[in-house]
Parts: C-alpha cells; structure tokens; sequence
C-alpha cells in the first residue's frame, strides 16, 4: 500500500527506494570496520525523500556500544547538527549521519567528529544514572565544550508498564544546548523531559539541531524488557 501510495502520487518510477537495515553492537571486540549493517532495498513513503546512515556510539553506562542504521529518512536531518557530550571518566555520547541516495549510498559508516582533549577552562558536574538522581564529579569540558548539560528521560518499560528513568550531566557545546531545546528528540534512555544548559541559551538561535537514531528506543527494550 506505501509503495502504491508513493506512485500516485510521483511519476512512475520516481519513489526512492533506501537500503533498511540496524545493528547493535554491545562490548564489540572485533575490528572496527565489521560494524555495519546490510539489508533489503525498500520503497519510501512519499514523504521521506532522503536515504539516511547514522552511526552513533556511546559509553555511558560503562560499556562502548556501537550502533548502525540504515533507513529512509527526512531530508531536514541532513543539515543537524552532529550530537556529542561527555558525562564525566571518559565516557560520553557521539554520532554522526550521511544522507544519500538509494544504491548511491556509501557502504561505510559515516566517521564520527574527532574528539578534543584540550582543557578549554570550563568546568561542568557530571554523572549519568539508570534514576531519576546521580551523583556528579566536577569535569573539566574541552574543545568546543563551554556548556553544562543536564537531561532527564523517562521510558515506559515493555510489556510491565514500570517507569524506567534516567538523567545525565556533563559538558556539550553550545549548538547541541540549542538543537535540544529546539527539539526534543527521544534519547535512547527514552522521551526527553527536562533539559537544562549554562550558560542558559535561546531557541532559534541557530538553524541546526541534533539527531539520535530510534535504534535506542529498541536498545532500552532490550536492557530492561
């Protein structure tokens, strides 16, 4: 029915037609360049006009996990901004996209920003907890990192209906404050309810914002299902 849809409504021939696949990879010990993921072409709906590859990895319960997916998309989300922040003793968040077009789209994982380990004087608390509290470190930000970050989540736990929070605290830069002001997008520790930067920032500032890919939503279920 999607791919009848998008046909009456484009030329024949003209729906796009993305690569579908995601990939979790929890405590990866093999070479870096076997995370990726692979899968069937499938039509479009007629409003998603983008192929998409998102790659994310993130430590932040103290275990590195990778994540790749492939999928069709929006083409607002190839203008965000790259999501990073650090919650304190080396571990933090970090993702990165690549739009495309069907069969044109690269086999790679699209690289991640390179991290900054100079010290730029900023100091945030820091702590990430599966709660609703955690206990935070003073950290030292870096790079582009002048902002304190704070963000509370909570997710509905599948199929027993418990209520599963979380909150995180550490440095991000001013773009990513901005972007999650401007949309609230579901972490993978579930839907955002709060989020706190300083300095404070104002919406609208500028016209990019972040992306997580929902392959997080499917991870949650999978720690606490």
């Amino acid at each position: 029915m999607q791919q009848g849809f998008c046909v009456s409504l484009l030329a024949p021939g003209a729906c796009l037609q993305c690569e579908t696949c995601m990939k979790i990879f929890r405590n990866h010990t093999g070479n870096a360049t076997s995370i990726n993921c692979s899968g069937p072409m499938k039509t479009c709906a007629a409003n998603k006009n983008t192929c998409s590859v998102v790659y994310s990895r993130h430590n932040l319960d103290g275990v590195t996990e990778h994540s790749i997916e492939r999928s069709c998309d929006y083409s607002s989300i190839c203008t965000r901004h790259k999501l990073h922040f650090s919650v304190g003793m080396g571990r933090g968040y970090r993702s990165s996209i690549i739009c495309c077009n069907g069969k044109n789209c690269p086999k790679d994982i699209p690289p991640l920003s390179p991290e900054k380990k100079t010290p730029n004087g900023k100091e945030c608390p820091a702590c990430f907890a599966w709660s609703d509290k955690c206990k935070p470190k003073t950290m030292k930000c870096t790079g582009s990192d002048t902002h304190c970050l704070e963000i509370k989540t909570t997710r509905i736990q599948r199929p027993n209906g418990k209520t599963v929070n979380s909150v995180m605290k550490g440095c991000t830069s001013e773009a990513v404050c901005v972007s999650l002001k401007e949309d609230k997008t579901p972490l993978f520790t579930g839907e955002v309810d709060e989020v706190a930067c300083t300095p404070k920032v104002s919406k609208g500032s500028q016209p990019t914002s972040f992306f997580l890919p929902t392959v997080f939503g499917l991870l949650l279920m999978k720690i606490f299902g």
